[in-house]
């Protein structure tokens, strides 16, 4: 009921609860209550005043002349329609403040476990975890030795080690010498011999003489030079000897000119045959100047017997002239006027 008219009755009118809940109204001029049960209708043609109280059981109604209380089953009093009281009206339709929450009740007992639900689905692999610390090694099995592994490829060769210390000489007799092979046969060219003079100092060759030579410390095989200002090599072996020499000089007689003229003795004569040639300048008697220094070169192949003698001879002018072997200086040392080399080659 609307508290703004609970105010105007709280004198003259008393609430009493019945059963759930009950509504009492009190005015004046009513002596003897009016008690309503199972929904007793009251209608008088007046108007009817109530005196005291007027219960209403829970479930039940009053109903005035259209104007109608009604306490329901839990206990809530609704007015429909309008209630005049003491000349103030009450109109049904008007809700009552809400009353404070009442204390919570005791918590009920737990119900039955529910039925397990469906298995959901798989979810989706998760990703893959950080790789574990490598566990401690085990513990060596107490097992029987497996069967020996096929043996594997050769490795290759290792680098050659140092050579190890010499051994010690063996003790052995000596073996008996074998029997000498035959003679090979006799090789085909090469050197076999050979010697070689020649001349430095200024000198004066007379006509049809032997040049001399003070240059004969050379080697020399199987032939032998001249000793110092000699004029002779001497054949040790028989076989075929090739002969080359030198000769730069002056004519001693221009009158009339004539070109240097040498040539190799063989044992105190020119030598004979067809390969026996003697060698002159190139300078001709008509071009040949009043002074000047010529040069003639000579070259022999003979046969010559062991005990054979060879010598250099100047034959200008048939024979006739002498010859200046002049020395010519070439830096520090004075350059060959005359040279003869010999070498055996069969």
């Amino acid at each position: 009921m609307n508290k703004a008219i609970l105010q105007l009755l709280r004198k003259q009118t008393k609430v009493l609860v019945v059963g759930v809940s009950a509504l009492l109204i009190s005015t004046i001029a009513q002596a003897a209550p009016i008690k309503v049960k199972a929904d007793q209708i009251i209608a008088p043609s007046g108007t009817t005043t109530i005196e005291n109280s007027l219960a209403i059981a829970a479930g039940h109604s009053f109903n005035l002349q259209s104007n109608k209380f009604v306490v329901d089953s839990q206990g809530n009093t609704h007015i429909a329609g309008t209630l005049t009281v003491k000349g103030q009206p009450i109109t049904g339709a008007a809700t009552g403040p809400t009353g404070h929450t009442g204390a919570t009740g005791h918590t009920g007992a737990t119900g039955h476990t529910g039925a397990t639900g469906a298995t959901g689905h798989t979810g989706a692999t998760g990703a893959t975890g950080v790789t574990g610390a490598t566990g401690a090694t085990g513990a060596t099995g107490s097992g029987a030795t497996g069967a020996t592994g096929h043996t594997g490829a050769t490795g290759a060769t290792g680098a050659t080690g140092p050579t190890g210390p010499t051994g010690a000489t063996g003790v052995g007799v000596t073996g008996v010498t074998g029997v000498t092979g035959a003679t090979g046969v006799t090789g085909i060219g090469g050197i076999l011999g050979y010697a070689y003079a020649a001349n430095q100092a200024t000198t004066l060759i007379a006509a049809n003489t032997d040049v001399t030579f003070d240059q004969v410390s050379f080697p020399n095989l199987g032939i032998t030079a001249p000793t110092a200002s000699g004029t002779t090599f001497t054949i040790l072996t028989t076989g075929t000897y090739v002969l080359q020499f030198q000769v730069r000089g002056t004519p001693g007689d221009l009158t009339p000119p004539d070109a240097l003229h040498f040539d190799i003795y063989h044992n105190g004569a020119v030598m004979t045959g067809s390969n026996a040639f003697g060698f002159a300048s190139d300078v001709s008697t008509t071009s040949l100047p009043s002074v000047g220094t010529e040069a003639c070169n000579g070259f022999k192949i003979a046969t010559l017997t062991s005990g054979d003698t060879i010598t250099l001879r100047n034959i200008t002018k048939a024979g006739t002239a002498s010859v200046q072997l002049t020395s010519v200086p070439v830096g520090s040392t004075a350059a060959f006027n005359a040279a003869l080399f010999i070498q055996r080659i069969a």
